[in-house]
């Protein structure tokens, strides 16, 4: 009987942890290795600008490559020298749509270069497909709230930065990985390192009503007297792995008096796959500035004078997923009994 209870215990956890997601699950990736763009992940693309209705004969391709060392996806743009202002754009973009409420990280070995130095930029967007019309890419420069988050741009030539982009001049890349965070409520961060790592390039605030594609864009042009331009992005490997992130609570209300600590309560708060909460913060006067930070679910505080607001958790888990979660505080002073609520 001891023995069958015991099986019975084992097989019921077997499927209970089975059906619990791992901390961070595999998600889509493709290497470039078959010589043929996967349709079913990659949406290609491209456009030529100039002036109205004369493109001046510059030209965009898409293309798998098929490398004996790392085969690879190249968009190129090329054009010849004119007496004009003339260029082209080509771009990938995923076709998968990554506002689907999980947390990704988005990892991409990439080198965008050039042949020539005068007009040449690169983009990493996040977007719901919008696309600028021609006659210029000028649109590509900006963020557009809902259709279009700018993480990175790179002016080849230099130039005055648009608000709100990631600008910095750098001739040559190389080839270099590079991450993107997003998680389930619309925050996108670029990585100039794998996997979350190194610096923190960008970080943009995301529409929840629209969809999340990544897209990565190259661009050349030529104007009078400078040169005939030929410029690509190739993008060697693309991976992505997905979790379920925290979930915080913060509990309350709350009600105290001047003087007195309250205990407030985060132990319901928990990692929604098989991670765990490592960091407790909290905004004692909700102005967005963490005040207190702990690895333990329960934190004192007092208030020297009476209060009546909101205070706000965060919670951090071990794939460094956060969330947030606000609870209602009132304290007032102690004046005898009975109690003053």
């Amino acid at each position: 009987m001891k023995a069958s209870f015991l099986t019975l215990t084992v097989l019921c956890l077997s499927l209970f942890s089975s059906r619990l997601p791992a901390a961070m699950s595999p998600g889509f990736g493709d290497n470039f290795e078959d010589g043929t763009i996967n349709g079913s992940l990659w949406v290609v693309g491209g456009g030529q600008h100039g002036q109205p209705g004369d493109p001046g004969d510059w030209q965009y391709s898409t293309m798998e490559v098929l490398d004996p060392t790392d085969g690879y996806f190249q968009g190129r743009v090329w054009g010849p020298e004119s007496g004009n202002t003339y260029g082209a754009e080509v771009w990938i973009q995923t076709a998968y749509n990554f506002n689907d409420g999980k947390c990704h990280i988005i990892n991409f070995t990439w080198e965008p270069e050039f042949a020539d130095p005068h007009c040449n930029h690169y983009f990493i967007q996040v977007t719901d497909g919008y696309l600028g019309a021609p006659p210029n890419l000028y649109w590509a420069y900006q963020d557009y709230p809902g259709m279009v988050n700018l993480l990175w741009c790179d002016f080849v030539h230099g130039g005055t930065p648009h608000a709100g982009m990631h600008f910095e001049y750098r001739p040559s890349i190389g080839k270099v990985t590079w991450s993107i965070r997003v998680n389930s409520v619309g925050i996108a961060q670029l990585y100039d390192g794998p996997g979350g790592t190194g610096s923190l390039l960008k970080e943009a605030f995301l529409d929840k009503a629209e969809p999340w594609y990544i897209r990565f864009m190259g661009m050349d042009g030529t104007s009078a007297g400078f040169p005939a331009g030929d410029a690509w992005v190739n993008l060697y490997h693309f991976s992505s792995k997905w979790g379920l992130g925290p979930i915080a609570e913060a509990d309350g209300p709350y009600k105290g008096f001047v003087g007195v600590p309250i205990a407030f309560r985060a132990v319901w708060s928990r990692d929604r796959d098989r991670g765990r909460i490592v960091l407790y913060e909290w905004d004692w006067d909700n102005d967005g500035l963490y005040d207190e930070a702990t690895n333990r679910a329960v934190s004192l505080h007092k208030w020297n004078e009476e209060f009546s607001g909101t205070v706000q958790l965060r919670v951090t888990d071990n794939d460094g997923w956060t969330n947030t979660d606000t609870a209602t505080v009132v304290v007032k002073k102690l004046k005898g009994w009975p109690c003053p609520w």
